[in-house]
């Protein structure tokens, strides 16, 4: 996490650098923000975070559609693991994120078709 935020910072000492609490989004979601997919697996460190931020965009009227697993989930489902095609979760990510892409308005464009 050190490494993490020091790289998105800039400063060895992030907590101090200006203009890095604006990483934290929750105390901006108003209802004008935008559907959104939340995804996390069961083994995430940042799962906490992701949950916290689905609950603030349902809070404030947001659409949201959610997949997280439950923390016994076998096999532990870590960071990315949407990546892994090769195990059913990650497929199932990719499934749900491809349809919720598909379910959003097209601004006039026609509707993408969808592969079985």
């Amino acid at each position: 996490m050190k490494s993490t935020t020091w790289a998105y910072s800039g400063e060895r000492d992030w907590r101090d650098a200006e203009g890095f609490e604006t990483m934290n989004v929750a105390p901006n979601i108003t209802a004008n923000y935008p559907p959104a997919f939340v995804s996390a697996g069961n083994a995430d460190p940042l799962g906490p975070q992701s949950i916290g931020f689905a609950d603030s965009l349902e809070a404030n009227g947001v659409a949201v559609d959610r997949l997280f697993f439950p923390g016994g989930y076998k096999p532990p489902l870590g960071h990315e693991y949407q990546f892994d095609l090769d195990i059913a979760a990650g497929r199932e990510a990719l499934n749900r994120s491809v349809a919720w892409l598909r379910s959003l308005p097209s601004r006039g464009q026609p509707a993408l078709p969808v592969r079985q």
